[in-house]
């Protein structure tokens, strides 16, 4: 259960796997399950027998169960905050002790991402943009032109990123669980032939896109 509420604070499955974890905090998310649970019964429990309520004792009964519920649920909610403050707290843990295994790495390894990271389609966007007012293109005509093709590169960068984050996100998660040589094999495939492959794609689209109009 702390897992599933660290999940919903922003932590990937198995970035968890190598973080830390308070026994103590597994037991009471455990406990809350249990009661909140208990209270869910005992809505459905009532909401069929309210309408059946005839008598005085049955009344009485009714109230009394009602009243509970409301202190149950004033109990789960007060207890539900505590936890997400502690959860907060341990999720904090897990992310320091992420950065820190990251900045031991590149200590002894070097930036990862001044080395993976990909061009800009910005440059060409801006060469297209220069090369438009140059010739006379409508402002019109050259916001569609900017547009239209900032959404392609975009697209093509986005693609780029794909194939570089599946390798990145394996690298990473060795380094939490501080196996530094695996992750540096990684590291240079990612570096040395994605990163290469993918720039050069990149430029020659760019280039591609942006020659269209340059050459007319």
């Amino acid at each position: 259960m702390a897992i599933h509420l660290l999940l919903s604070l922003g932590l990937h499955q198995d970035r968890l796997e190598v973080g830390v974890f308070s026994p103590d905090f597994d037991k009471k998310v455990e406990s809350y399950k249990k009661d909140y649970a208990a209270a869910v019964k005992e809505v459905k429990a009532l909401k069929k027998f309210i309408p059946e309520v005839n008598t005085a004792k049955e009344k009485k009964i009714t109230d009394r169960r009602v009243a509970s519920l409301k202190k149950e649920t004033a109990r789960l909610k007060t207890k539900s905050k505590a936890l997400l403050k502690q959860g907060q707290a341990l999720y904090k843990v897990i992310t320091d002790y992420e950065q820190q295994q990251v900045l031991s790495f590149e200590s002894q390894y070097g930036s990862i991402s001044e080395a993976l990271t990909l061009i800009s389609y910005r440059d060409y966007l801006t060469r297209l943009d220069n090369y438009l007012t140059e010739n006379h293109y409508s402002k019109d005509a050259k916001a569609d032109i900017i547009d239209l093709n900032s959404e392609r590169m975009l697209n093509a960068r986005e693609e780029s990123s794909e194939r570089l984050g599946d390798t990145r996100g394996k690298m990473f998660l060795l380094i939490y669980a501080g196996k530094f040589e695996e992750a540096n094999e990684l590291f240079m495939y990612a570096k040395d032939t994605i990163v290469v492959e993918e720039n050069a794609r990149l430029d020659a689209l760019y280039t591609k896109i942006i020659e269209r109009y340059m050459k007319k």
